[in-house]
């Protein structure tokens, strides 16, 4: 099963953690979600069972950043942010629409990036939006749009 030596304790040490292990599993088409086995590709590499189940999260793209969390964690943060925004809207004379322009246009980057180069990974836009910077990017700029929505109802109405 294992074309590893034995260390003199009869253990094998796994190429990818390092820990020593009584057996190691070859890894398998399914286990990678790859078409082909990573044998047929030159890859001869055979792990603990903690890799092969790390490795295979890692290919089924496991989230760890539920929806709940995430829709828990905006809604904990939108309101105080638009609050916040509010106030400095209708308070502050100063160079208020710069400050909030650049704040608002580095945190749509900031989505913009994260779920760039996650979607350019995986494909898939939904695991790609699951992250906490993105999170906190999007209420950022929800935050703003909303508080410059009420300080101009409280202006003109």
């Amino acid at each position: 099963m294992n074309d590893q030596s034995l260390d003199p304790a009869g253990l094998l040490k796994c190429p990818s953690c390092g820990t020593k292990v009584p057996s190691l599993f070859k890894l398998t088409a399914d286990d990678i979600q790859r078409r082909f086995s990573p044998e047929e590709t030159g890859f001869y590499m055979r792990v603990c069972s903690d890799c092969v189940n790390s490795l295979r999260r890692a290919a089924r793209l496991e989230v760890r950043y539920k929806s709940k969390e995430m829709l828990r964690n905006a809604s904990f943060t939108i309101p105080p942010l638009s609050l916040a925004f509010y106030a400095l809207f209708r308070t502050w004379t100063g160079p208020v629409f710069l400050i909030t322009t650049v704040i608002f246009l580095t945190a749509g980057a900031t989505v913009f990036k994260e779920t760039g180069q996650r979607y350019a990974y995986t494909h898939n836009l939904v695991w790609s939006l699951r992250n906490r910077r993105v999170t906190i990017g999007f209420s950022i700029t929800c935050a703003i749009i909303i508080a410059a929505a009420l300080s101009q109802i409280a202006r003109f109405g």
